[in-house]
């Protein structure tokens, strides 16, 4: 054989070596012997629902353990879902659902790999996996308890289950089918104060004080057309006898008193919320005389929250830091006039 004639086979044959190598690190030559009867299949197509009593789903630094509760009221069986791990926080049965649902629907269409030593590199390790999903039926059996990884492809994940070394790129399943922030498994509104009744609102924060008080419309002649007259805001406390903007200040009522949680945290008090030195309280006063007041505790910053509480809450909660800078944290220039209509900027204060 000639020098050129061995130079061309050699370079053939390391063609075929880099054809026979797929993007994930497998070869062509691991796998196609062992993929009969892997494509299509769905390994957890007769998983039913109601046999789900607990699901566990950890990503990240994140985790939610949810717990089905079954109550019976007569002849009727209700069940509901809970948040285990934040003193039974209730939770959204539809989310439940979702992911025994997508679990469910779950389609092999290869084997990636089938060595260990690379669950690490398709990201279904158990020390990296995107989302680990676990279901449990009656008595804590498992159920399903797999490994979720990001794939480069489309329409493709990577897909490993506890006790087999194979992974598999899977159709119809992504991991943000399987949240594991709290907020997508609560009802997020967690205070709704009517903010066009109030009459009063107080806000303390750095030993700062704000407060305001709206002033009762002036009466009007029974001649004079029905308008509504202006709101107008008095300042009881902060200020140094300087006007606020009531479409600013009412615009800053609506961030004090319609809420959104980021996370339930539980129903008990403890050190590390921070309520005995408060970052900031609020205090919302209607005209029926219902009082609201909102403690803001400690930040929570690797999460960027607060702890919050409030009256007739069951539930300590977090906030977003923005909601709170921006709402709990406002300084009385924030809320005065831009201009008195002469020209004349509003007063600036100094911290």
């Amino acid at each position: 054989m000639s020098k050129i004639n061995i130079i061309l086979l050699v370079a053939l044959v390391v063609q075929v070596g880099l054809l026979a190598t797929r993007d994930d690190g497998s070869s062509t030559a691991e796998t196609s012997l062992k993929e009969t009867g892997v494509a299509g299949r769905q390994p957890f197509a007769e998983l039913k629902s109601e046999a789900v009593k607990e699901i566990v789903l950890t990503g990240s630094d994140k985790k939610i353990h949810a717990v089905s509760k079954t109550t019976k009221n007569g002849d009727t069986t209700t069940t509901s879902w809970v948040l285990a791990d934040r003193d039974d926080h209730p939770a959204k049965s539809g989310e439940a659902e979702k992911v025994i649902d997508t679990l469910r629907r779950a389609k092999f269409s290869r084997v990636l790999s089938r060595q260990a030593k690379r669950h690490a590199g398709l990201g279904v390790a158990e020390s990296n996996a995107s989302i680990r999903c676990t279901l449990k039926g009656e008595d804590g059996k498992i159920l399903a308890d797999v490994f979720l990884g990001e794939s480069r492809q489309a329409n493709a994940t990577h897909f490993r289950m506890t006790g087999d070394d194979a992974v598999y790129a899977a159709a119809d399943v992504n991991t943000w089918s399987f949240p594991t922030d709290a907020s997508a498994w609560v009802e997020t509104n967690w205070l709704d104060v009517p903010t066009d009744q109030v009459v009063k609102v107080r806000l303390t924060h750095e030993g700062r004080v704000i407060e305001l008080v709206k002033d009762a419309p002036a009466s009007m002649p029974a001649s004079a057309p029905a308008e509504t007259p202006p709101t107008t805001w008095t300042v009881k406390e902060g200020g140094d006898g300087h006007a606020v903007d009531p479409t600013k200040v009412e615009a800053w009522i609506r961030g004090l008193g319609q809420l959104t949680m980021s996370d339930p945290v539980s129903k008990t008090r403890k050190p590390e919320h921070g309520f005995e030195k408060p970052t900031a309280t609020a205090t919302l006063v209607t005209a029926d005389g219902k009082e609201t007041v909102i403690l803001i505790g400690a930040e929570r910053k690797p999460q960027g929250d607060y702890h919050a509480t409030a009256t007739g809450r069951d539930y300590i909660v977090t906030l977003r830091s923005w909601t709170v800078n921006d709402n709990f944290k406002k300084k009385f220039e924030d809320l005065e006039p831009t201009s008195d209509g002469g020209g004349h900027e509003g007063h600036n204060h100094k911290d």
